[in-house]
């Protein structure tokens, strides 16, 4: 071989082995334009064009083999200049950077991270998120380990945007979706467009406004809650609103026709009664209970009529509350348990969760004989926007905890006509605590009633503990509960003989003619309690302002 021809080769085997991961939707054509290039120059000579039409390998050994390399160099130097460059670019609070393929990122700063594609697709990560892109052959694979997305997909051309956590795979072309990867599992949720998510061998098509979780256990969630996180949370928002009813026009925010808020007095004053926030609709109360109080009566018999904080007396259609916490307010408005013995509101002030500083509240709706409590509680969420400026993000752990079923031979829970609050009378026997629940509520409220409560927390709460109780007994409407079961003494909360809502175990002094309550469950109204790792979602204040009063 002549030495310009081998300098030559060598040069474009340099030029070719840049292109090497290049994914073949991109090689392929360029190849046929070289081909049809090559159809177009014939040559009477030597007749190797149509020769190279039907084959690469005659094209290296044809005596034009100058002229073609001069073709194929053009074609890839123009390819190569549009391929050019990292895969995307990374924004966050150190700046912006190239990120290449196979690079982990993580976002750890407060504020998340951006993440723009070179299709021009945009990726939001939340804060403590991990991830990595990924080249696939026929487009590009985001590979999510952890955290939170949301990712607002440019229209594809031949190549497809893929979003893939442990669990399953979300593919898109012109969207915008949430992906969200957990401990428990994973959930994808589109705001606009369609996403195709794969799980093992079961395939799924979302549209806007509707969502997939991996795992039962994880309850849906609103799309308000899931990109609440975003700088662009309401942009996502408007689009999701588009998308579901284009021609509706937006729902008006519901809000009290009177309120006022304003700090308490320090405790200890001669006006510092402390009334936890109750409201009152049509349909029932909307109240906090005082988990602490409950905690200590129901783990010490001695502890039995300990007073908890009595609610306040709210008019219908009314709320009101004395020496109120930021965090009573926001777990009336969310429906989350608050003064547990682990915080389950984080981040803000310690004002926000300090009784003395806390708020006198009286807000009446617009109709106060026609408010419901779900009306209610946008009202105060509402409020609670207006006056403190308060902005929420919300964060996913998992917890032990339970799940409620039906028991083998099936619920025994007579219907019930009307609600009636749920309520509990607790009482010492011998040396025991015997309680008995009563009222008519929906199996969601009886779940969320007795949750939290002994012996489901005989092991003690420990860091990760919670104890929650899920229901999944798919049973809707209203019934009638009359449960009775026993609290074992102090000596088995615990301890090794003490068992964790189960069992009647005579040892350690726990008689087995009283029931626990997971016996009393499936004894007297025929559900099943069994024991499970749940995912639970907690309110995060990411900013609030203390009002003054006026």
């Amino acid at each position: 071989m002549k030495r310009h021809h081998q300098n030559l080769r060598e040069f474009m085997d340099r030029t070719f082995a840049r292109s090497r991961n290049l994914p073949p939707a991109s090689v392929d054509p360029a190849w046929q334009r070289v081909l049809e290039r090559m159809r177009e120059e014939p040559d009477d000579e030597s007749g190797w064009a149509p020769a190279a039409a039907g084959s690469v390998r005659p094209f290296w050994s044809s005596s034009r083999f100058v002229i073609a390399a001069v073709i194929v160099l053009a074609v890839f130097a123009s390819m190569l200049f549009r391929n050019s460059g990292a895969p995307a670019v990374l924004e966050s609070a150190n700046g912006a950077r190239n990120i290449p393929f196979g690079e982990l990122l993580r976002s750890d700063g407060a504020g998340g991270a951006v993440l723009t594609l070179k299709d021009g697709s945009h990726v939001e990560m939340r804060s403590k998120s991990e991830l990595a892109l990924e080249a696939v052959e026929d487009g590009v694979r985001i590979r999510l380990n952890a955290g939170s997305v949301i990712v607002t997909a440019a229209k594809q051309g031949n190549g497809h945007l893929y979003v893939q956590t442990r669990d399953l795979t979300a593919s898109v072309v012109g969207t915008v979706f949430v992906v969200n990867a957990e401990e428990s599992g994973s959930r994808v949720a589109v705001i606009q467009g369609e996403v195709r998510v794969e799980q093992g061998v079961t395939s799924t098509k979302l549209l806007p406004g509707q969502q997939v979780a991996t795992n039962p256990l994880m309850e849906p969630q609103p799309l308000s809650r899931e990109v609440s996180w975003s700088s662009h949370a309401e942009k996502h928002l408007e689009l999701l609103q588009q998308a579901v009813a284009p021609t509706a026009t937006a729902p008006k925010r519901l809000e009290f026709e009177a309120a006022f808020i304003k700090p308490e007095p320090p405790a200890g004053a001669e006006s510092g009664v402390m009334l936890l926030p109750r409201c009152q609709g049509v349909d029932g109360v909307l109240e906090l209970r005082d988990a602490v109080a409950e905690l200590v009566r129901g783990l010490d018999p001695g502890m039995a009529n300990l007073p908890a904080r009595p609610p306040s007396a709210a008019p219908k259609g009314r709320c009101i509350g004395r020496r109120a916490t930021l965090a009573d307010l926001i777990g009336l408005a969310y429906d989350v348990d608050v003064n547990l013995m682990r915080p389950s509101i984080t981040g803000g002030p310690q004002w926000a969760y300090d009784t003395r500083d806390g708020f006198e509240i009286e807000a009446k709706a617009d109709h106060p004989e026609n408010a419901t409590r779900g009306q209610l509680q946008q009202m105060l969420q509402a409020l609670l926007a207006d006056w403190f400026k308060l902005k929420l993000s919300w964060q996913t752990r998992e917890f032990q905890g339970y799940v409620l079923y039906p028991g083998n031979g099936g619920a025994k829970l007579p219907a019930a006509s009307s609600d009636e609050a749920l309520k509990q009378i607790t009482r010492n026997v011998g040396e025991a605590v015997q309680r008995v629940i009563t009222g008519n509520a929906s199996m969601k409220a009886f779940a969320d009633f007795i949750s939290h409560r002994p012996p489901l927390m005989a092991g003690g709460p420990g860091p990760d503990r919670i104890d929650a109780v899920l229901d999944r007994t798919e049973l809707k409407g209203l019934y009638s509960f009359n449960l009775v079961y026993t609290v074992p003494p102090m000596a088995t909360v615990g301890g090794d003989s003490g068992q964790r809502g189960g069992g009647g175990d005579s040892a350690g002094g726990y008689s087995p003619a009283f029931l626990s309550m997971r016996d009393a469950l499936q004894m007297q109204l025929g559900l099943r309690l069994e024991s499970a790792r749940i995912p639970t979602e907690f309110p995060v204040i990411e900013h609030v302002e203390k009002p003054t009063e006026n």
